[in-house]
């Protein structure tokens, strides 16, 4: 049992805190800016930060993971909580690849590794590939019942043939929760960073084509090599889809799996931006009705 004190102006009090704790306190919504701060401390005392947690709750009491056969797409929650606290029957995780993020870096990425413990058990296996080159390692594998995927659906180039790839290794029926932020069409991009926010302002990604920003960003006085780093963040790192609203509704609804949700997260209609910046958005994306910053979707394998 991890005990924790915490401090502010008004009280003092001592809170008793493990897995179990944390993870009941967000199924109630009890979430406090300190509840974050713990989980996500820098000695990480329960071993995961709180989007692991946070998510894995909200996916277990939205499509129940306890006694399932599940494959986690784009990360690798530990063998011991995802079968000892989540009760799986066997769990298989795909990774692939290692990110940073492009406020942090000049011109690579991939998405940061989530990987807690990649060890093999007999009910729990770890894949390093792409969600499309998946295969299980033994011909007689338990079929999936449950797909889980966090902060990974962005990064996927070609999201509608995965997801007909894992439709092949789960059974009929089988639900998929997916939870997958920021997008393309968030208005900060995909983590381009404040600096550069700054310098092309909110949507200035999608009011703008790469050759239209790179000339504005020259006029700013930046010199090539740096305005070369910055338009391959934006537009050519192959770290992200790319994919806009209309694309993620579109391979949804086409594939395997039929729509039981489709969440937007912060969405924001076309007509409610400024005007100037609706008109540039909108001629480069004349199908678009809405923004997002990503999605919470839950689809089910017909």
């Amino acid at each position: 049992m991890v005990k924790w004190r915490l401090h502010n102006e008004t009280q003092c009090m001592t809170l008793e805190l493990d897995i179990s704790g944390v993870c009941e306190r967000i199924r109630r919504s009890e979430i406090t800016p300190e509840l974050i701060a713990y989980v996500d401390s820098d000695t990480r005392p329960l071993g995961l930060n709180f989007s692991d947690l946070f998510h894995s709750v909200d996916a277990d009491q939205a499509i129940g993971l306890a006694g399932q056969n599940v494959l986690e797409i784009g990360g690798a929650l530990s063998c011991n909580f995802a079968l000892g606290f989540l009760d799986a029957n066997e769990w298989s995780c795909i990774e692939y690849g290692g990110y940073i993020p492009p406020s942090k870096q000049a011109g690579l990425g991939n998405q940061l590794p989530r990987t807690n413990s990649p060890i093999e058990q007999r009910k729990y296996h770890y894949y390093n590939c792409k969600a499309h080159e998946f295969r299980p390692k033994t011909d007689n594998f338990a079929r999936y019942t449950r797909v889980y995927s966090i902060a990974a659906f962005e990064h996927i180039g070609n999201l509608l043939a995965s997801l007909d790839h894992i439709a092949t290794f789960c059974d009929t029926g089988s639900l998929l929760y997916a939870y997958f932020t920021p997008i393309w069409s968030d208005p900060a991009g995909h983590h381009l960073g404040k600096e550069i926010i700054d310098l092309i302002g909110p949507w200035g990604h999608l009011a703008n084509t790469p050759q239209q920003l790179r000339r504005w960003i020259l006029d700013q006085g930046l010199d090539h090599r740096e305005v070369d780093t910055i338009i391959y963040n934006i537009y050519k790192d192959p770290h992200i889809n790319r994919n806009m609203p209309t694309d993620y509704e579109l391979i949804f609804m086409n594939s395997s799996w039929k729509p039981i949700e489709i969440r937007p997260i912060n969405k924001l209609e076309l007509n409610q931006l400024p005007t100037s910046t609706q008109q540039r958005v909108m001629s480069h994306y004349p199908l678009e009705k809405y923004l997002c910053s990503g999605y919470r979707v839950i689809l089910q394998l017909i």
